[in-house]
């Protein structure tokens, strides 16, 4: 068969063609194998790059790491105030469990190959049930927060860690 024929799986093998479920399973395979030569070929950047246009995988767990100068301060930090539980313990990194299937790790800088950011283009953002009782309770635990505000149709604060990442409370 010739490739240039393949218009999508519906009109190549349809009617008579396919008699069995394995002459099925091989045409199937053969349209994959076409679409995917003709994915790569409509998507090559001219250095013979294949680029992915899609992903289409589903992400199972989602872990994000702070590497950090001030890994002690900033592990009692999320420990100690902020109350997450820890999964995961070494000498130099700390993984908290945030949820289902959401984490958050702190790894000491000193000891790894990527460098701290001293906090600075992060993030991190948390929904909370009862902002204006987290808001009083970090207030009274010594940290500074900022006042509470409306931010894209809720209500939020800000403070930081030890490390100087931006941490966004809203609800």
């Amino acid at each position: 068969m010739d490739k240039t024929s393949a218009k999508g799986s519906a009109l190549l093998y349809s009617g008579d063609h396919c008699n069995t479920i394995s002459q099925l399973k091989k045409a199937y395979l053969l349209i994959e194998i076409i679409l995917f030569e003709k994915a790569c070929t409509e998507n090559v950047d001219g250095s013979g790059v294949v680029m992915i246009t899609k992903f289409n995988e589903k992400f199972l767990r989602a872990n994000s790491i702070l590497y950090c100068e001030k890994f002690n301060r900033t592990i009692r930090f999320y420990r100690d105030i902020l109350n997450f539980p820890v999964v995961h313990e070494t000498e130099w990194f700390v993984e908290f469990k945030l949820g289902d299937k959401s984490f958050l790790s702190i790894a000491d800088a000193r000891r790894t190959t990527i460098d701290s950011g001293n906090g600075a283009g992060i993030t991190l953002s948390f929904k909370v049930r009862d902002l204006d009782r987290a808001h009083e309770m970090l207030n009274d635990l010594g940290i500074e927060t900022s006042d509470i505000r409306p931010v894209w149709g809720a209500r939020a604060f800000f403070m930081s860690d030890p490390e100087g990442h931006r941490i966004e409370l809203w609800c």
